[in-house]
């Protein structure tokens, strides 16, 4: 007979971050895996569970606290992360195109590449034109509808891909090494997994990430500084 020696669940906290009936199969397989722990081992991998999910995760594949690995080193020397303040959108598209700009022209290799993480396919759609009409970029915009976008980011012909989260975290390319958020994200969660897009590779050069987030009025700072609070963690 076969014999089973390794189970993987990835994207594990799925199974409480949309309730416990999003992957059921997951906790049924778990609830049954007892019966092999004598002949096999099994992983299960995020990058987005935080404490109370991670609880949840413990409790419900029953995992002890020693065997919890947090292999994620924010202090390794490599990452660069920056939060630029604007104070109107006109302002924010320009410290976009001075960013764009910057990259372009400070590239380490030609096929070093950027995203740009907008908050939905809309609002991405639009800041790609408006690229296009201040600056002539000819930058892609990830689009279901037209899959040669992303295939021309790919190709290396376009090096500035525009995209919202839903359709940029799939990207897994070892020449991505920079991230702009036009705009805070929404959750840690959503964060984690956008600039995740450009550190899963090469560890040893410096990956950029940078925040441009408006800032008109005192109300809008104090959301800010509970976005950035939850986002420190």
């Amino acid at each position: 007979s076969l014999m089973i020696s390794n189970v993987v669940l990835d994207e594990v906290h799925t199974i409480c971050n949309w309730s416990h009936d999003f992957r059921p199969d997951y906790l049924m397989l778990c609830n049954n895996l007892f019966a092999f722990l004598d002949h096999c081992k099994f992983l299960g991998f995020t990058a987005t569970a935080n404490h109370k999910i991670l609880l949840d995760i413990v409790q419900q594949l029953k995992i002890t606290n020693s065997d919890v690995i947090q292999p994620i080193n924010f202090n390794a020397g490599n990452f660069s992360f920056e939060y630029i303040p604007c104070k109107t959108e006109e302002q924010r598209l320009v410290s976009l195109i001075e960013t764009i700009n910057r990259f372009i022209s400070h590239r380490e290799n030609e096929d070093d590449k950027m995203i740009v993480f907008t908050r939905n396919n809309r609002e991405a759609k639009a800041l790609s034109s408006e690229l296009f009409k201040l600056e002539n970029y000819d930058t892609s915009c990830f689009d279901a509808e037209h899959t040669y976008s992303y295939q021309d980011f790919i190709a290396g012909r376009k090096h500035v891909l525009i995209a919202d989260g839903e359709m940029g975290i799939g990207i897994n390319l070892p020449s991505v090494v920079s991230v702009v958020h036009f705009g805070l994200p929404n959750s840690k969660a959503q964060y984690v997994q956008e600039i995740g897009r450009a550190w899963r590779w090469s560890l040893r050069r410096i990956q950029r990430f940078q925040v441009l987030q408006v800032r008109p009025g005192s109300r809008s700072r104090r959301r800010e500084g509970r976005c950035l609070a939850e986002l420190g963690g």
